[in-house]
């Protein structure tokens, strides 16, 4: 038998177990010093150095979301901020349709502040004419949020932008068949 005996105990000497145990507690203690410790000595200490890493949370899940504002302008220059799910007809944002809930380009942020202004102009209690809506939209990026639409102009009489074009991979052509390869003929064989 290689290192057990019979009853399944391990035949190793005592002081080898104690000294994987410390060694063992040692490893654990550098692996949680390096995981907390890097990110601590980076943004509280300011160390800049290849061992210690930056701590980021979500890196990637938040990328290209929009978050959006929608304004109300009154005739004296006065921005309010519109609820859209609650002018929608929604009680809360987790009621709402996901085309309202996540707006992820211009666009739908166009079309979503379009039916804001049909709702502002068919509300029974207080109808306006030709509402006055602004949009405020910054998108994600891997280097921070960058403003998409700064709300210069009033969305309920604005044209939609275009669709965003998505690149297309180019078509390659496509080579002949193979011909399959055959013996030369009028050789003699031997």
């Amino acid at each position: 038998m290689s290192g057990a005996s019979e009853d399944g105990s391990s035949t190793a000497p005592r002081w080898l177990s104690r000294w994987r145990n410390w060694v063992r507690g040692a490893l654990f203690l550098a692996l949680l010093a390096q995981i907390w410790g890097g990110p601590f000595a980076r943004q509280v200490l300011h160390a800049r150095h290849p061992s210690t890493r930056q701590w980021t949370m979500f890196s990637l899940k938040g990328l290209g979301i929009m978050a959006v504002e929608y304004r109300v302008r009154a005739a004296d220059g006065t921005e309010r901020v519109l609820d859209r799910y609650a002018l929608l007809g929604h009680t809360a944002a987790r009621n709402a349709p996901r085309s309202v809930r996540r707006i992820e380009n211009p666009r739908q942020a166009f079309q979503v502040a379009r039916r804001l202004c049909k709702a502002l102009q068919n509300r029974p209690q207080d109808p306006v004419a030709q509402p006055d809506v602004r949009l405020h939209a910054r998108k994600s990026t891997r280097r921070g949020w960058k403003v998409a639409v700064a709300g210069e102009q009033n969305v309920c009489v604005a044209k939609l932008p275009d669709r965003p074009h998505k690149k297309r991979k180019k078509k390659r052509a496509r080579k002949p068949p193979r011909r399959p390869r055959t013996a030369p003929t009028g050789t003699v064989a031997r």
